[in-house]
C-alpha cells in the first residue's frame, strides 16, 4: 500500500512540473490585449497628483480609524459578556460601548464628507480626485 501511494504521489509531481510550464506560458499573454485597451482607455501609467496622493493618505487614516473603532466596539461587547452583572464592570463596558459607537459615527460621516468633498473639488477642477472606496 505505501509503495502504492509513493508511486503515485511520484508520479502526480513528474505530471505537474511536465506541464506547469506549457500553462504558465500561456498565462503570461493574457494581460498584453488588457494593458493595451487600457492605454488607450487612458488608464496608462501617469504620475499620482497632489489630490490621488492626500486622498489615499485620507483613506488610509479614515480606514484604520474606523478598523480601531469597530474592534473598540467588539471589546467593549466581550467586556460586557464577561461583566457579570457587576454594577462597575457593566457600566464601564457600556460606556466603551457607546464611545465605539461614536466614534463609528463620526468616522462614517468624515468618509461621507470627505468622499463628496474630493468629488466636488474634481468636477470643479477638471480632475479626477473623488479617493477610491
Amino acid at each position: 500500500m505505501k509503495n502504492v501511494k509513493q508511486k503515485t504521489f511520484y508520479g502526480m509531481n513528474a505530471t505537474f512540473f511536465l506541464f506547469a510550464h506549457d500553462a504558465l506560458a500561456q498565462a503570461t499573454h493574457t494581460t498584453e490585449g488588457l494593458n493595451e485597451a487600457a492605454g488607450k482607455a487612458g488608464f496608462g501609467h501617469t504620475a499620482p497628483t497632489v489630490a490621488t496622493i492626500v486622498s489615499g493618505i485620507v483613506n488610509a487614516v479614515l480606514g484604520l480609524s474606523g478598523i480601531a473603532f469597530f474592534v473598540l466596539f467588539v471589546w467593549g461587547g466581550i467586556q460586557y459578556l464577561l461583566s457579570q452583572g457587576e454594577a462597575d464592570r457593566v457600566k464601564n463596558a457600556k460606556a466603551t460601548l457607546m464611545s465605539a459607537a461614536i466614534g463609528l459615527v463620526i468616522i462614517i460621516t468624515a468618509f461621507a464628507l470627505v468622499k463628496f468633498l474630493f468629488g466636488t473639488l474634481g468636477a470643479v477642477l477638471g480632475s479626477r480626485t473623488q479617493p477610491s472606496g
